[in-house]
């Protein structure tokens, strides 16, 4: 899962370009219809172009060309990726690179609205020196990637994201939308080499944070002894779980939940660490830039499950938690790497639909490898042969995001033309103008079918990707074919009586369940007289028994 990404949203409004002489206030508000781009109080079109600049200079011209016909089509945000300056204690932050890159863009066309976007997790190489137990140190013995779990990280990046951001808000503020924080793969927020069969978390502030969440949780030694069925236990002692037991389960598909108690809050631990930098990151934005968005990747539960190690390794099971954060405006993901090309489905990624009801903005990211583009061996069955097939893929994959209000960017990933020429524009500039005229309606999208994921169940399963690759990944193939309005949702918004009614309700992996989940289930769905389809193993695990 390759994406570079930064969001830039249309801000054509009534086909007149926003005045970006005056402050510039951006926010997402929640409507009857879904949450609504608003640029100075006035709904706008979430309709993006992303072009990756961080590529040979040679390729310049191709790329500010794009931004210039897009925005003569009507697409007026554009999002590109930016660098952090990151100093010596001694040293003044040279700012001059990323005031000419935006400097750059806004002279291929002066009314574009911009949302950088900025790696924090990549710090430069005598900080690496400097502090080699802050990296990542992996089962394998490489080290790359700062720390999630490190103070010393965390402090330095959240003070020179701060910086940045309050940089480009005095020199190019009424220009800026909003601002992308990035980091570990990809820059999309799970586990660096999680697609590799490596596990990471062996470096120092791991053991460390994972001793002190353990003492947090439990509080005596007692408490600890009677969850994790060891009579030795101690709150002193506690270091995490090797990787021999991190790599095997003692259940089949389902980790024994008192004998790998350990394992089981070990990761319960590393995604709340992964949300916690998640939102610390936002935050640096939102302090410094309180009228602008803040932007992140997360949620990718049904893409990520087919991780070699699990779901759980993942990073991304506290989205729910995020949802409720005031410092987060939009969650985002690539298009599904699965049956994206010609005739398949584009699935979501997350449960946008739980994004959307706690009013937040899912956006997704549409990088399709377009017929402008040269062949790309890894993608070759998603390509597109023509601009037949080109508009058939990218209007499917619009169509997901306008029917729920959600937003969306076209990515030209590396930045070689994807998304070059008039007539590429002119059919996306079409779709920005139906986006806007959309924004009229007052009713909600409203699913006959929830599909409901749950994030806890996801540490009980066995580190491997079956079962849940089939339940969350594969089964989408299905789901998005059977010929109903279809929505995506988190078992929490379920049991919380948040969802809007439904006809049927598909539970895909609700292994956990206690009585009063079940009650709240039973309360919300089954006293409507709606269908509940149960996929696999529900509440197999109640507490420590399984």
């Amino acid at each position: 899962m390759r994406s570079l990404c930064v969001l830039f949203i249309a801000a054509l409004i009534g086909g007149t370009a926003v005045n970006t002489h005056a402050r510039l206030v951006a926010r997402i508000d929640k409507t009857n219809a879904g949450p609504v781009l608003t640029i100075n109080g006035v709904p706008a079109a979430p309709t993006i172009f992303f072009v990756n600049l961080d590529t040979d200079e040679k390729l310049r011209p191709l790329q500010l060309s794009e931004i210039t016909t897009a925005g003569k089509y009507g697409v007026s945000i554009v999002s590109f990726p930016i660098g952090m300056p990151w100093p010596k204690n001694d040293q003044t932050r040279d700012f001059s690179h990323i005031d000419a890159r935006i400097e750059a863009v806004l002279k291929a066309n002066p009314s574009m609205l911009i949302i950088p976007r900025i790696g924090v997790t990549w710090p430069p190489q005598w900080w690496i020196e400097e502090h080699l137990d802050e990296m990542m140190l992996y089962d394998d013995g490489q080290r790359q990637t700062a720390s999630v779990h490190s103070h010393v990280w965390r402090q330095t990046a959240f003070e020179n994201l701060k910086a940045l951001v309050a940089h480009l808000e005095a020199k190019f503020g009424e220009h800026v939308l909003g601002y992308h924080p990035c980091g570990q793969h990809t820059g999309e927020w799970f586990y660096d080499r999680s697609w590799d069969r490596s596990l990471s978390g062996l470096e120092p502030p791991t053991r460390l944070a994972f001793k002190n969440y353990v003492r947090a949780k439990y509080r005596t030694d007692s408490a600890l002894r009677a969850a994790w069925g060891d009579p030795d236990a101690r709150l002193d002692d506690v270091d995490i779980p090797s990787i021999r037991d991190q790599k095997r389960s003692l259940a089949a598909a389902f980790r024994d939940p008192l004998a790998e108690r350990k394992v089981i809050d070990f990761f319960e631990f590393s995604n709340k660490e992964m949300a916690d930098v998640v939102e610390l990151m936002c935050r640096a934005v939102k302090e410094a830039a309180p009228d602008k968005l803040s932007v992140t990747f997360y949620g990718y539960h049904f893409e990520v499950s087919a991780l070699p190690f699990g779901l759980q390794t993942s990073g991304h099971l506290c989205l729910g938690r995020l949802l409720r954060s005031p410092w987060i405006d939009v969650f985002c993901s690539p298009v599904s790497y699965t049956d994206r090309g010609p005739g398949g489905g584009g699935y979501f990624m997350a449960p946008v639909d739980s994004v959307q009801l706690h009013g937040k903005l899912w956006l997704i990211e549409d990088d399709t490898r377009t017929h402008l583009g040269e062949p790309d061996p890894q993608y070759a069955l998603q390509k597109t042969k023509n601009a037949r097939e080109t508009e058939g893929v990218l209007g499917r994959n619009f169509a997901h995001i306008l029917t729920r209000s959600a937003a969306i960017w076209w990515m030209d990933l590396f930045g070689i033309g994807w998304f070059q020429g008039d007539e590429m524009w002119q059919y996306l500039g079409k779709l920005s103008s139906l986006y806007q005229k959309a924004l009229s309606r007052s009713r909600p999208y409203q699913p006959q079918i929830a599909v409901i994921v749950d994030e806890r169940s996801a540490l009980y399963t066995q580190p491997a990707p079956v079962p849940l690759v089939q339940l969350l990944n594969s089964f989408r193939l299905q789901l998005y074919r059977i010929g109903a309005p279809i929505g995506f949702y988190l078992l929490d918004d379920l049991i919380s009586g948040t969802i809007p009614p439904a006809r049927m309700y598909i539970i895909l992996n609700a292994f956990e369940l206690d009585d009063a989940q079940l009650a709240a289930i039973r309360q919300h769905v089954c006293k409507r007289g709606s269908t509940v389809v149960w996929m696999y193993a529900p509440s197999v695990i109640s507490g420590n028994r399984l």
